[in-house]
C-alpha cells in the first residue's frame, strides 16, 4: 500500500509558511493591524487555487460561501480574508526583494516535484 500523498497545493502552502513566518519576524506589523504581513500573502496565494479572479470577489466569495470560507481557514488558517485595500496597503510596505523567498520556494517545489517535465522540449 503505497502512502497517501499530500496535495501539491497543500504542500506549497505548507513550505511557504515558513517564508510567512520569517516575513513577519523581519517586518512586525503596527499593534493596531489586524493583518500580518503573511495573511496577506496567504490571501493573494488563495486566487490561484481557489480560481478567483480578484480580490474582491475572493472576498465577497469568503463571505457568502459557507464551503470556500471553511477550506480557507482549514488550508490556510485564516480567520478572516482581508480587503483588497487592506492586502495593498499591509503590502506596499515590502520592499521586492523581502518576496524573492517565496518565488523560490515555489520554483524549487516545482522542480523537485517535476512539474515543468511536460513543458520541456526533447
Amino acid at each position: 500500500m503505497r502512502p497517501r500523498q499530500e496535495p501539491v497545493i497543500e504542500s506549497i502552502f505548507r513550505e511557504l509558511q515558513r517564508d510567512n513566518d520569517r516575513l513577519d519576524e523581519k517586518y512586525p506589523v503596527s499593534p493596531q493591524s489586524r493583518y500580518r504581513f503573511s495573511d496577506c500573502l496567504k490571501s493573494l496565494f488563495a486566487l490561484f487555487p481557489f480560481r478567483q479572479p480578484n480580490l474582491y470577489r475572493f472576498e465577497i466569495d469568503y463571505f457568502n460561501d459557507a464551503s470556500l470560507r471553511s477550506a480557507i481557514q482549514r488550508l490556510l488558517a485564516l480567520r478572516s480574508v482581508p480587503s483588497d485595500t487592506t492586502i495593498r496597503r499591509v503590502l506596499d510596505r515590502l520592499s521586492p526583494a523581502a518576496l524573492r523567498p517565496f518565488f523560490k520556494t515555489v520554483f524549487r517545489y516545482a522542480q523537485r516535484q517535476k512539474l515543468f517535465e511536460p513543458f520541456r522540449s526533447p
